[in-house]
Parts: C-alpha cells; sequence; structure tokens
C-alpha cells in the first residue's frame, strides 16, 4: 500500500474498534514519514480507546508539536491528561482545543466530556448536542447526552435520548441501568420482558451485569424487591469470578492503615480556623449525597462532587508503583509523603473548579480510607462520615452498578465480600474516631439524618463552624447538577422508605448476616 492508502487503512481500523491493526499500519507509516501527525495521533485515540492514557499522552504532544494549529490534536491530549487527573495540564491544553475551534464531531464530543469531568455540567450538555447535530445516531454521543441531561435534573428529555439509544442500539448495554432508572412507569412491564430476553441471549460476563441491573432496577420500580435482587446474583457471581477478587488484599490494606496511622504518625495534628474543603465520606450508597446537598445549600459552601484527584495525587506523593490505587504497599509509603506540599497541591488543582464560595465539598465516599492523610495534609478540613445500617449498606452496593474498571469496589459482587467490607469499614472510622483530633470528624448516621432532618443538619453545620441557614432545609429545591448515583433521589425531599429495606430480602441476605454474626455485629 502506498502512504495515502495505509492513512485510510488506518483510521478505518481505528474507526471500526480494530486497534491492533490500526496500530500496525501507524507503524508503517511512521516507518516511511517518522513526522507524521496524524498518525501519532490515531495511535494516542488507540491508546485511550484502551485506558492507556500515560502512553496516550505522549503520542498526542508529539502531534501537537508537529501540528500545533489542529484543535482535535489538542482536544485528545487534554482528554488523555484529564484521565491522568493532571489537572492543571488539562486546563492549559483544553484551553488551546479552544482557541483552535475544532469542528469534527468526535472533538466536539469529547469537549463535552472534559467540562462533565471538570464539573461544568451545562456547558457540557451543550457540547454532547453539538456533537449530536452531527452525527444524530452515534452511541457514543446518545449516551453521554443521556447522562447529561440525567446530571442536570432534566429527566424527560434524559430518557427520550436514552430510549433513542435502546432502539437503535441494543448492543449498548451500559445504557441499560439508565433508561430503566429514567423510563415511563407505562413502559417498565414491556421493558422488563425485553431485558430478560436479552439477558438469556447474552455471554460476556460485563454485559450480562449491566443488563441484570437494568432488569434489577425495573423490578424495583415494579415493587418487586425480592426477585429484583434474585436477578442479580449469578450475574455478579460471574463477575466476582472473573476478576478474581481476593478479600484478603483490601484486608492487608486496611491492616496497614490502622498501623501506619496510628498516634505517633498524627502528632501533632491541629486544628486550623482557616476556609479548607468539607470531605463528606463513608461507603457508597449510605445517604453521602443527601448530606452533600443539605451542606451545599448553604450560601457559604458550593459542591465540587465526587474528586478524585486526593487518592491520585496521593498515590504520586507516595511514590508507590503497585498497580491499585490504594493497596498496603501504597499505605506503606506513606511516610514519604510531603503532607504540606501534598495539601497545597490538592487545594491549587481543585479550588478552580468549585467556585468562590468560603467552602467546597468533596463527596467522594471512598476518601474515608484517606482520612488521617487529608487531616495532615489540610489541616483546616472537615471530614463528616456518614454511617447506616450494616444490612441497608450491603442492599446497596449491592443494587449498585458501579464503574466496571474501577479497582475500589471489586468487593461489591458478593454479599459476603460487602459485609466483610462493612466490617473493615467499621474498624477503620472506630479508629479515626480514636486517633483523630476532635473537632475535625464528625460521624453521622443515615437513619438519623432522615428521622429528624432539622436536627442533624443543625449538627453538621455547627461542627462545620456556620452559621445556620433555613435553606439547608430545602436542598431538594436546588438546581444544580448531580452528578452521582443518588441524581434522582435528592431532587425529592427527605424519605424514610429506604431505612430497613434489608428486612425485606432477608432471606437472600443470609451469607452477609453470617458474616457480621460471626464477626458479633449486632443490628
Amino acid at each position: 500500500m502506498n502512504l495515502a492508502e495505509l492513512e485510510q487503512a488506518a483510521a478505518t481500523a481505528l474507526a471500526r474498534g480494530q486497534y491492533q491493526q490500526s496500530h500496525r499500519y501507524c507503524l508503517e507509516i511512521l516507518k516511511r514519514e517518522p513526522g507524521h501527525p496524524e498518525a501519532h495521533y490515531w495511535l494516542g485515540i488507540n491508546c485511550l480507546s484502551r485506558r492507556l492514557p500515560d502512553k496516550a499522552i505522549t503520542l498526542l504532544q508529539v502531534a501537537t508539536r508537529l501540528a500545533p494549529g489542529e484543535g482535535r490534536y489538542w482536544v485528545q491530549l487534554a482528554r488523555a491528561l484529564s484521565l491522568a487527573e493532571r489537572v492543571p495540564e488539562t486546563e492549559a491544553a483544553l484551553a488551546r482545543a479552544l482557541a483552535c475551534e475544532p469542528g469534527d464531531a468526535l472533538s466536539i464530543d469529547s469537549l463535552g466530556v472534559l467540562f462533565s469531568r471538570l464539573g461544568d455540567h451545562a456547558r457540557a450538555e451543550g457540547y454532547f448536542r453539538r456533537s449530536l447535530e452531527r452525527e444524530p445516531t452515534n452511541p457514543d454521543f446518545l449516551f453521554n447526552l443521556a447522562a447529561s441531561l440525567r446530571f442536570n435534573g432534566k429527566l424527560a428529555e434524559a430518557a427520550e435520548v436514552s430510549r433513542k439509544l435502546y432502539r437503535l442500539h441494543p448492543e449498548r448495554t451500559d445504557n441499560y441501568a439508565l433508561l430503566a432508572e429514567l423510563a415511563p412507569e407505562s413502559t417498565l412491564a414491556e421493558l422488563a420482558g425485553a431485558f430478560r430476553q436479552r439477558l438469556r441471549e447474552l455471554t460476556e460476563v460485563d454485559a450480562r451485569l449491566q443488563v441484570a441491573h437494568g432488569l434489577a432496577r425495573l423490578l424495583e420500580r415494579q415493587e418487586q424487591p425480592v426477585a429484583a435482587l434474585e436477578v442479580l446474583l449469578e450475574p455478579n457471581a460471574a463477575r466476582r469470578a472473573a476478576i478474581e477478587y481476593d478479600p484478603a488484599e483490601d484486608g492487608a490494606m486496611f491492616d496497614a492503615l490502622h498501623r501506619v496511622c496510628d498516634h505517633d504518625f498524627l502528632a501533632g495534628l491541629a486544628v486550623e480556623p482557616v476556609a479548607a474543603p468539607i470531605f463528606v465520606v463513608g461507603m457508597p450508597r449510605t445517604g453521602t449525597t443527601l448530606l452533600e446537598r443539605i451542606i451545599a445549600a448553604h450560601s457559604q459552601v458550593s459542591s465540587a462532587g465526587e474528586l478524585q484527584d486526593f487518592p491520585v495525587l496521593f498515590k504520586r506523593a507516595s511514590g508507590s508503583a503497585s498497580p491499585r490505587l490504594l493497596d498496603a504497599a501504597t499505605v506503606a509509603a506513606a511516610g514519604a509523603v510531603d503532607y504540606p506540599a501534598l495539601g497545597r497541591q490538592f487545594l491549587q488543582v481543585t479550588r478552580p473548579r468549585a467556585g468562590d464560595t468560603v467552602h467546597f465539598i468533596d463527596k467522594l465516599p471512598m476518601n474515608f480510607l484517606y482520612t488521617a492523610f487529608i487531616l495532615k495534609a489540610i489541616p483546616g478540613a472537615r471530614v463528616i462520615c456518614l454511617r447506616r445500617h450494616p444490612l441497608d449498606t450491603v442492599v446497596s452496593n449491592f443494587r449498585q452498578l458501579f464503574a466496571l474498571r474501577a479497582s475500589q469496589y471489586r468487593y461489591a459482587h458478593d454479599l459476603a465480600d460487602i459485609a466483610r467490607y462493612y466490617l473493615e469499614f467499621d474498624r477503620l472510622v472506630g479508629h479515626w474516631s480514636e486517633v483523630l483530633p476532635p473537632g475535625q470528624f464528625l460521624q453521622i448516621a443515615y437513619e438519623d439524618l432522615v428521622a429528624d432532618t432539622e436536627r442533624h443538619s443543625r449538627r453538621v453545620i455547627e461542627f462545620l463552624r456556620l452559621p445556620w441557614e433555613p435553606a439547608c432545609l430545602d436542598f431538594h429545591a436546588s438546581t444544580a447538577p448531580v452528578a452521582t448515583a443518588s441524581a434522582l433521589q435528592v431532587r425529592r425531599p427527605v424519605y424514610r422508605s429506604s431505612v430497613g429495606r434489608w428486612r425485606v430480602v432477608a432471606e437472600l441476605l443470609k451469607p452477609a448476616r453470617q458474616v457480621f454474626e460471626a464477626a458479633g455485629l449486632q443490628w
């Protein structure tokens, strides 16, 4: 093939998802023309498609040097930098991309993804709409717009877009749970039948799990909680076997946290009366979004959402080369961290996304693992930990479809594993209460918060050293985007129907109950 034919073949293979073939074509192009910017661009996209952001950054940096006026290259470089959590560099590359005004559909959609990751969901929605104007049936663009509309509270339109995606691309199983959540009541039975049939046809583990979660959500909405939980048992078991989850790895991580984060490690830590971030933490699906919305309704507070920055920055600062973001090896390296520098870096990369209020909230639930490191790096921070009934926590985690590539949620595919993880969480939170200075760490029970919302909201606001504002009780009236699994629930006033939900499916929870009983945990 001549160079023009190789270029066409490389681009076509990449568009079809034939990554190895496209890679070979690109290498042949570069053998003949080492300064070919498009080949570097295609190789960068190839790496992004395979979740290799560091390699993509290197390739796309070459492309931007070779053709600095090509907006497409800057967009994808910004996307790669964003996936690597290199925020200042992301914003710089994004500025270059916007200055070039790229007009192709992929770049426009990618700009939407970037603004979504930066927390600007209104602007992201606009880009997703523009990308669909160019390619109205593109499945990626449809999914991104549906998710964005859901974040922004435009639920009826989000349902329409999700339904269109389902109709045009039923193979997109990542859409099933979204459609199940948004679909009108009149369509639930029909969809449930179609989802059951699809589940019988599929063999791929992750696709089956995605469809099963969609079907479970439909059954929950039809008030069939037992059937909903039963649907999830086999697909989750298959997923657990496929990822070869070993609870002992998480156990070693928790042991390391207890061992490293002792009184000596935290010696000299003192509360500083400065404007600082608020961290709302806890196991997922335990009321963290509800509490975040209550606090964010205060005039002196804004929410930055679930930021991934602290875990990523801590990993880099530790120098740990282990593959997971947090594990026993990374915790063991905690002594090598320059904590004042870590705190300054965290504030530098997050503050521009957090508005101009005195305080902002980082609501990444799994930051409960990092509490000691957070307070050592940012002495003025406050951490509020949500607690929920252990069996309600098990059910809510098992029912949640977490990001399949996120290693921190590997425990969530088995009821007994979740119970074991809860015991470790419970033990660690007790440890934080013992070793942290008073005034920086507060525990709140979800059940208390919904039973007497005003009383416990006042307690939280007082803990934050803020004056009480009645607006905190009107959180559901806020139009601010909600980019979490609780996006629909927190647009309603406080309700109590989630308390004690485990009792309805108690028979199916026997594996979790046995773990708790063996540990002597009472409920």
